[in-house]
């Protein structure tokens, strides 16, 4: 009975142990395999990025009274009572009663609350937008700490009636995302509803969302031990369910054997799913080069041809403003006959200045400079991801022994960004 039991048990745990492989590779790879991207480049789909946390309306954290963006709070007190249990006939002869007291103890909460804000991710290239909703966060500890009513602390945000059975013991934990923190941030990226910039929120086709103030080689460190964690407590159950039944070691050790045979296809889909992940990855880095060079074919020469076409229309203005000046001061002298000319010379101004607020071509050139950095900015961070993509799929592909899983999956070798392969047609900027 027991054994069937023991059995049981290790049947359930194996079987979370291979869970919790397969959940901790997908992790590992997604973060291995994604490269990160600035902020200025971030495109729809999934992203990874790196910067610090900052905002213009700060949440004040309920402890530690820190300036934050994200925090969860909460306190406890212990409680401690007598309980009777009753014992086993066995226990009764030896203790002479049907009931044994036992002192139990433990913590109730009672206080607390969770609290996050819009803030946006600062890197040296900008900033974008996060939205913390459903994330899961790996925030800073800001406040750890035990205390008695004697201690100022005890009433902080607490209620000043005790609990039943309480031992005078509180605790206070806080953990807290601070303004201006480093951050790593793995997630998806979408199109902000107020206005056309972009936004990393949590998606219900992507739920791997992840905020955390930890580096992302620490990150991929905790993940790979719990990979290996994982498949050798498997292997250690297999051996263990085959000494159960045949209480030999030599069974034992086939049984470790079959245990490790048996995360070979574990393994395999694994790294398929990973693979076509990557190559998809890719040639969605393909597309997103190919979108900014395609927004620069087409916004560049807008803007020339409204710069060009503000210059002439300031040329052609020119005049009605000088005439419209020498008809101010005719009409200063009292001459009557140039009103009925006035008005439309007037009217026609202030339809410009209606239309154009800012009469001045220098403020268009520097929109046209702007918009041109930007996009070629964009153009190349998108081509640095791209090229990053393709890094991680021929390393992948020439690895062993995922190279032969990726071969089996369909990733070709992948060649490194050329400018001839996504040519478009160039930009003639001539203002003249």
């Amino acid at each position: 009975m027991l054994t069937t039991i023991a059995v049981i048990l290790s049947l359930t745990l194996g079987t979370y142990c291979c869970w919790s492989f397969v959940k901790n590779e997908r992790f590992r790879r997604r973060y291995e395999d994604m490269p990160t991207t600035k902020t200025a480049g971030v495109f729809i789909g999934e992203v990874e990025l790196k910067g610090t946390a900052e905002t213009s309306g700060p949440l004040t954290a309920p402890l530690s009274r820190r300036e934050a963006v994200w925090y969860d709070w909460y306190v406890e007190e212990q409680w401690q009572r007598t309980e009777r249990e009753k014992v086993s006939p066995e226990r009764a002869k030896e203790i002479g009663s049907e009931y044994e007291e036992k002192v139990v103890n433990g913590w109730n909460r009672i206080a607390g609350s969770t609290s996050s804000s819009l803030f946006y991710l600062k890197d040296e290239t900008g900033h974008v937008r996060i939205d913390p909703q459903k994330a899961r966060v790996e925030p800073v500890q800001a406040v750890y700490k035990t205390c008695r009513s004697s201690d100022p602390f005890y009433f902080h945000n607490a209620p000043r009636e005790a609990i039943a059975d309480s031992t005078g013991d509180r605790r206070f934990t806080e953990a807290i995302i601070p303004v201006g923190a480093p951050l790593f941030i793995s997630g998806h990226s979408r199109i902000r509803d107020d206005a056309v910039a972009a936004e990393v929120a949590w998606d219900a086709d992507h739920p791997d969302y992840l905020i955390s103030t930890n580096p992302e080689e620490k990150i991929i460190k905790g993940v790979k031990a719990s990979s290996v964690g994982s498949r050798v407590i498997f292997v250690l159950l297999s051996a263990f369910i085959f000494y159960a039944f045949f209480r030999e070691w030599v069974p034992a050790l086939i049984g470790g054997a079959v245990g490790l045979a048996a995360l070979v296809p574990v393994w395999i889909w694994v790294v398929h799913q990973s693979m076509v992940k990557l190559k998809n990855r890719s040639a969605q880095a393909a597309s997103n080069v190919d979108v900014e060079l395609k927004r620069r074919h087409t916004l560049i020469p807008q803007l020339i041809e409204a710069v060009r076409g503000f210059k002439e229309y300031e040329a052609d203005l020119q005049p009605a403003l000088a005439e419209l000046r020498s008809q101010e001061r005719i009409r200063e002298v009292g001459d009557a006959r140039e009103e009925g000319v006035l008005v439309p010379v007037a009217r026609q101004i202030m339809a410009v200045v209606e239309r154009y607020p800012a009469l001045k071509s220098s403020a268009l050139f520097l929109n046209l400079q702007k918009n041109l950095a930007e996009t070629e900015d964009r153009i190349a961070l998108a081509r640095q991801y791209y090229n990053d993509t393709v890094e991680y799929v021929n390393s992948r592909r020439e690895s062993f022994p995922e190279g032969l899983v990726a071969r089996l999956s369909g990733v070709r070798k992948l060649d490194y960004f050329h400018a001839e392969a996504f040519e478009r047609p160039s930009v003639q900027i001539g203002l003249e």
